[in-house]
């Protein structure tokens, strides 16, 4: 009798059915504080959704050998040029019923309801936010890494980022830099583990960046 196959998981790129997946993986594991939202959509809108839009070609998911996404690496070879498409093309997408700009009545009251949180309102319509001094200091490409709990601590997110590493480095990037929130201890030491320095810590965020 023969012993049945165990699936690895393994790397690839993004396909269109994992859309959905990846967005609840976002909403699952965002950061304690912002996990207070009263809507997590609106975390995976923020820093999930456009990239697969926006930046296909650096976009990953790890697959659990069955074709089902249980984690991602996202993000954009080029920080600036990406904005300029998030202006262009990913704004005009976003459900505006769901989350209404903040500039709207209907926008002041989503963010009344946010309280602390209602700055996410503002970052979701103004990307201008993604700029920073590291992208002149050599580090233009920025990411976010998700994963399932149960696929943690087992190298597959070293694997997301080589896969992710690799493509920056084809489009001529030499580095990447990362932000998160001050209190995110478990993500600080992941990147520093993975050749990331921590840079400063300014507009509510850790920053990271690594030279590749």
């Amino acid at each position: 009798m023969q012993t049945p196959t165990i699936p690895t998981p393994f790397v690839r790129l993004y396909e269109p059915k994992d859309l959905d997946i990846i967005l609840r993986i976002c909403e699952l594991t965002v950061d304690p504080v912002v996990g207070l939202a009263p809507d997590l959509a609106l975390a995976s809108a923020i820093w999930c959704a456009p990239y697969p839009l926006l930046a296909p070609e650096s976009s990953f998911v790890l697959d659990d050998g069955n074709g089902v996404a249980v984690g991602y690496m996202v993000g954009a070879t080029s920080t600036r040029p990406f904005i300029k498409k998030y202006h262009e093309e990913y704004i005009s997408k976003i459900d505006s019923t769901r989350f209404p700009p903040p500039s709207t009545p209907e926008g002041n009251r989503i963010q009344a309801d946010l309280g602390s949180l209602s700055w996410m309102l503002d970052t979701l319509y103004d990307p201008n936010v993604m700029d920073s001094e590291l992208i002149d200091e050599g580090y233009p490409a920025h990411l976010h890494v998700n994963l399932l709990p149960e696929y943690r601590s087992q190298g597959y997110g070293p694997k997301l980022l080589e896969a992710f590493s690799n493509v920056v480095k084809q489009d001529g990037g030499g580095g990447v830099h990362v932000a998160m929130a001050p209190g995110n201890d478990r993500g600080g030491v992941w990147y520093a583990r993975n050749g990331f320095e921590r840079k400063y810590v300014k507009r509510g965020g850790r920053w990271m960046a690594k030279k590749l």
